[in-house]
């Protein structure tokens, strides 16, 4: 760790990336050149006066060709300014060769005779010059394209999370709103239930407060808290509703994204345990093999079909948050299925679970 942090301190300080560049640069090709240590000196030293030249291409490029022109869409400006940089940085590099690199390397009488200007040698210049535009330039661009596309994927990080957000905050008064009705009910009747409903419902609360701030909490406080809430609906109905909750599988250990199931639950009791319905009955399955969960709950339906609450079993406020949530957290690795029967609903979900 302390090794990456380092070496990211590093390559996080331009000045020194730049001068480790170009250090390396003239090391290498001034041993390229000289093939053996005796000429190393002679390479070096040419390397050396050419390199301003160079350096005013490359920067030239770097600053003000690629992120005023070619990343602006300026192609006609961008390809004549190339062409304009590598034919004077060609005839540059060759000046700077013939009037003081050759005087310092060779003695007047070889110079004799040799014409500044060399068609291949200006061509050989300014095609060393293209080259490392084309290097560097290749370099500014990917990184200009790395850093455009984490800034993107960090908006839609930031845009992901802030919906989430929204999500769990309209759910929670949404779910509360309909819990303490069921809790007015019983006081107005003044049940004796009434004590124990405040329990259930102070549990609720707590996981809603504070398991649910996590981006996954464990699938066993999820399950409490569908217990709590069943827990609550059986007061409220009594033995006219037949519930079962049947769970089998490795739950402990496994992790689930908060309020993932439990709207299911809700949806389940606010449309299969009307007054139209003579035989409430509510069945809930979750079974967890490995990785995977399947949850599935189905409910009586009324006999009445197309009733504006029948109309509305998969398009309430808690499915339609549910249903984003799974899209935004599970992309991919879930699979809601909601079926309707000729006297009940059904509910399928499967489930891709993280690592723990």
């Amino acid at each position: 760790m302390k090794v990456n942090a380092t070496l990211y301190r590093l390559l996080s300080n331009r000045p020194l990336v730049h001068i480790g560049f170009w250090l390396g640069y003239l090391l290498f090709f001034s041993l390229l050149r000289a093939g053996d240590a005796a000429m190393f000196g002679k390479y070096l030293l040419y390397e050396l006066i050419s390199l301003p030249v160079k350096m005013a291409a490359v920067y030239l490029t770097l600053t003000w060709f690629i992120p005023r022109q070619l990343l602006r869409m300026r192609y006609e400006q961008f390809f004549f300014s190339i062409v304009f940089t590598v034919i004077a940085g060609g005839l540059l590099f060759r000046a700077v060769i013939f009037y003081l690199v050759y005087p310092l390397q060779y003695e007047e009488v070889i110079l004799h005779g040799v014409s500044f200007w060399d068609g291949y040698k200006i061509a050989q210049n300014a095609l060393e010059i293209n080259m490392l535009m084309v290097f560097t330039g290749s370099l500014k661009i990917m990184k200009h394209w790395y850093e455009r596309e984490q800034h993107t994927r960090a908006l839609e990080r930031e845009k992901l999370e802030a919906e989430l957000k929204f999500l769990k905050a309209q759910i929670h008064p949404h779910f509360l709103f309909n819990t303490l009705n069921n809790l007015y009910a019983l006081t107005l009747k003044k049940s004796d239930h009434a004590p124990e409903v405040v329990l259930k419902l102070s549990g609720l609360v707590n996981y809603m407060l504070y398991y649910t701030r996590a981006e996954q909490v464990p699938l066993s406080k999820e399950i409490e808290s569908i217990h709590n809430y069943i827990a609550l609906e059986k007061i409220r109905y009594g033995t006219g509703l037949d519930i079962s909750f049947d769970i089998a599988g490795a739950v402990a250990g496994a992790h689930i994204a908060p309020m993932l199931l439990l709207p299911f639950v809700e949806n389940s009791f606010k449309h299969g345990v009307s007054d139209e319905i003579q035989d409430k009955w509510i069945t809930l399955n979750l079974r967890v093999e490995g990785q995977k969960l399947r949850f599935q709950i189905e409910n009586s339906k009324s006999p009445r079909l197309h009733t504006p609450a029948e109309k509305d079993y998969t398009g309430g406020i808690g499915l339609k948050n549910v249903r984003r949530r799974l899209e935004l957290l599970y992309p991919k690795r879930h699979e809601l299925r909601i079926i309707e029967e000729e006297h009940s609903y059904l509910v399928i979900l499967n489930l891709e679970l993280a690592d723990s």
